[in-house]
């Protein structure tokens, strides 16, 4: 007859093996952690205490320890190393943490794999996998979320305003990985959020940005300037933004430089004397630019209107 494990002894087996995959979150390769043999000795561990006959099947009481397990790396490692960062560091430390910490959850669910097979699916709860996600998205994703869209925020703007930036790290954040792409049911409502804020920033840019631009530039002048800034925002936008928010974004930026300000360009054309002609042909040229693709007005690389 096979030996009963009781909790108190299957913990601490399994508690081995939890401190050990904590390592993983700062950096440290499970194979440099866990040999076969431990993987089977705490695979085999779970597996028994599991399959016991009543009251010694601890399926509850492991799938709970699973889930602390998750919440104590988050809290004791993730948390701490997130604090008091911002922009692309922020940002960085984000993907790097998110990135070992789905190492660390494949290495733990790994040991706790019968519970999927035995216990989730007839209690109807959610997956291991899925548990990871929920506890990083409680944890993490709540707490933090304002702070890592100002991080994106900032970045975009450091770029829009001629800084050097990691656009592979924006377009990561934003298009492929944590921001929007892995963290649950949730993503669709924090992507509207992002690209709310994103617009109204760009909005607000783009029309002090106007104000500026009539007061010291030629309608002429200012007319080319729209064509180039309109071709200089989406080609940075479509480096790291959807599709569809490449749109709204350059919709955005041509209502504040051209629409609103029709009324003013009007009167400056009159005050300044000009043919015509030429400003309807300005006029049209940015009006005739393709919004997703390539633009009729052909690329600078710097604006001679904005030196």
């Amino acid at each position: 007859m096979r030996q009963v494990v009781m909790l108190d002894e299957g913990l601490r087996i399994l508690e081995e093996g939890i401190v050990k995959a904590k390592n993983i979150l700062i950096g440290h390769p499970p194979k440099a952690l866990f040999s076969s043999e431990d993987y089977m000795k705490f695979y085999n561990c779970v597996y028994t205490m599991c399959s016991q006959r009543p009251p010694y099947d601890y399926s509850g009481e492991l799938y709970e320890r699973y889930k602390t397990a998750l919440e104590e790396s988050i809290v004791s490692v993730v948390l701490p190393s997130l604090n008091d960062k911002h922009d692309a560091c922020l940002l960085a430390d984000l993907l790097q943490i998110w990135t070992n910490y789905k190492v660390m959850t494949k290495c733990l669910s790994g040991f706790f794999l019968y519970l999927d097979h035995h216990f989730v699916v007839r209690r109807n709860f959610p997956s291991l996998n899925d548990l990871a996600t929920i506890s990083f998205h409680n944890l993490v994703w709540s707490k933090l979320y304002g702070n890592f869209l100002d991080a994106a925020i900032s970045l975009i703007n450091q770029d829009r305003n001629g800084k050097q930036v990691q656009q592979d790290l924006l377009k990561d954040v934003l298009i492929f990985s944590t921001f929007f792409a892995e963290i649950g049911e949730q993503k669709i409502e924090y992507y509207e959020m992002f690209e709310q804020i994103m617009l109204k920033e760009a909005a607000s840019y783009y029309a002090q940005l106007a104000s500026e631009l009539l007061c010291c530039r030629s309608y002429t002048d200012y007319i080319q300037t729209v064509a180039w800034l309109l071709i200089q925002e989406r080609e940075r936008s479509v480096r790291y933004l959807q599709q569809g928010s490449v749109e709204k974004l350059l919709e955005i930026v041509k209502r504040k430089l051209m629409d609103e300000t029709a009324q003013l360009l009007v009167e400056k054309q009159k005050a300044e004397s000009h043919d015509t002609a030429t400003y309807q042909d300005l006029l049209s040229k940015c009006a005739g630019m393709s919004l997703g693709g390539e633009s009729s007005v052909s690329p600078l690389t710097q604006c001679p209107f904005l030196q």
